[in-house]
Formats: C-alpha cells, sequence, structure tokens
C-alpha cells in the first residue's frame, strides 16, 4: 500500500506575477489473493488549481481496479477497469468531450530473462537476486516487493 502527496508551483507560469500551483492526492493498495491471483486498487485526486498543466481549472479524479493471473512463472495477464471524472468537460470521448469516461483495459505481460530467486532474511525482509554472476542482491521490505511485481 501507498499513500503519496504532491505539491507543484511555478512562479510566474503565466506570465509576469501570475504564479500556478496544482496538489495530487494518490492512494493504492496491491493484494496476493492466491497464488496465481492479486488485486489491486487505486485512487487519485489531481487539483489542477489555476489549469497550469491541464489546461483548464479542473479537479480531476481516478479510480482504478486491476485483477492479475500468474499463468506460470514470467506470463501474467491483468484486466483493469479504470473510471475518470472531472469537474470539467476534459476528457475525449467519440466526438466531443465528457466529464468521465471509463476504460476496460486487457493486458499480458511476459518476462524474458533470468530467473529471480527470493529468500525471506532474519528480519522478515525479502532478498531478491538474479542469477546471474556479478549482479548485486537488493533487500526489500514486503510491501516493496508486492508493488514491484
Amino acid at each position: 500500500m501507498y499513500v503519496d502527496f504532491d505539491y507543484g508551483k511555478e512562479n510566474d507560469a503565466f506570465g509576469l506575477k501570475k504564479n500556478a500551483s496544482w496538489v495530487v492526492i494518490g492512494v493504492a493498495a496491491w493484494y496476493q489473493a492466491r497464488a496465481h491471483t492479486a488485486v489491486s486498487v487505486r485512487y487519485e485526486n489531481y487539483d489542477d488549481r489555476n489549469g497550469f498543466i491541464t489546461g483548464q481549472t479542473q479537479a480531476l479524479n481516478s479510480f482504478t481496479l486491476t485483477g492479475e493471473y500468474k499463468w506460470v512463472d514470467g506470463l501474467l495477464s491483468r484486466l483493469g477497469y479504470r473510471l475518470d471524472w472531472s469537474d470539467q468537460n476534459f476528457f475525449e470521448r467519440g466526438t466531443g468531450l465528457s466529464r468521465n469516461p471509463d476504460t476496460l483495459t486487457p493486458g499480458l505481460v511476459a518476462y524474458f530473462g533470468p530467473k529471480q530467486q527470493r529468500h525471506r532474511s532474519r528480519d522478515n525482509r525479502w532478498l531478491v537476486g538474479l542469477k546471474c554472476a556479478g549482479t548485486p542482491t537488493a533487500a526489500l521490505s514486503p510491501a516493496a516487493m508486492a508493488s514491484a511485481g
């Protein structure tokens, strides 16, 4: 799980003495339901207070729900549903603009490379190493491993 907060400010963004600022808040979680299945959820809020990034003053939101299935080592399929919404007509939809489009996206991820090994250390962190000579081993927390896939 992660929580993210970003604040940005650009001085003189629109010319003399006209500054711009924006705020982004995001929350996401990933859960391994079974050996071959997992689900993730994410919510993000983007407040483009002065329209500097998107071209118009607006509050954007998005919600994503993704299911994944690991067929074999190195082959993963995903199906994601995403709902975006804004307080302005912003998203392209057909021949016009919409405030709240939704999308359904299938995906297939294939990994080609050396086999990855995972071992638990005494302090309950994951040790990740590749079967390659000279490749360093990185120590990551279980949460970092989950977000890394």
